[in-house]
């Protein structure tokens, strides 16, 4: 019988960490390497020695960053916009009209940029008066109590009909 110790030769094993690509890419391995792993790495922005790269990737930063600016203002924008006519709407049956009537979104915000319901109110009658709007019609309210007797009595009509 002969020894299977000797038959079996374990494959050599690498000492380098896995996803470590300084490693992978020093120990010659570069089929088993993802691509990310074997790209050059990108040099450091801070040891970038041209200055006109350097103010170009500036100037691109400072134009995301307006574009960022003035998308979020209008977000904003449409925000209050929706709120003012949210609460003119309680005074007005098309609260969009408050803006045909000349009124300016930064006249109807407090100090600190938010909705003040009194000036959207003041501008809602403003607006009223100066287009000659109805206000706003209230549904009535039904009065349940009508159309029922009080006198007679109140229980199943089936069952007081056999009773007779």
């Amino acid at each position: 019988m002969t020894d299977t110790a000797d038959q079996f030769d374990p494959p050599e094993v690498d000492d380098t960490e896995v996803g470590d690509p300084a490693a992978a890419a020093s120990s010659g391995d570069s089929a088993n390497a993802s691509p990310e792993q074997t790209a050059e790495p990108e040099p450091d922005d801070d040891q970038d020695d041209n200055p006109n790269r350097r103010e170009a990737r500036y100037r691109l930063q400072l134009r995301e960053v307006q574009a960022e600016r003035d998308q979020l203002r209008g977000t904003v924008e449409a925000l209050q916009r929706a709120e003012v006519e949210r609460i003119a709407g309680q005074q007005l049956q098309k609260p969009q009209a408050i803006w045909a009537a000349d009124v300016k979104l930064a006249g109807l915000l407090d100090e600190d940029g938010r909705v003040d319901p009194a000036k959207v109110t003041e501008a809602a009658d403003v607006a009223s008066q100066a287009l000659g709007l109805a206000p706003v019609r209230r549904a009535p309210r039904p009065d349940r109590s009508q159309g029922r007797d009080r006198t007679a009595p109140v229980g199943d009509a089936w069952e007081q009909a056999f009773k007779g």
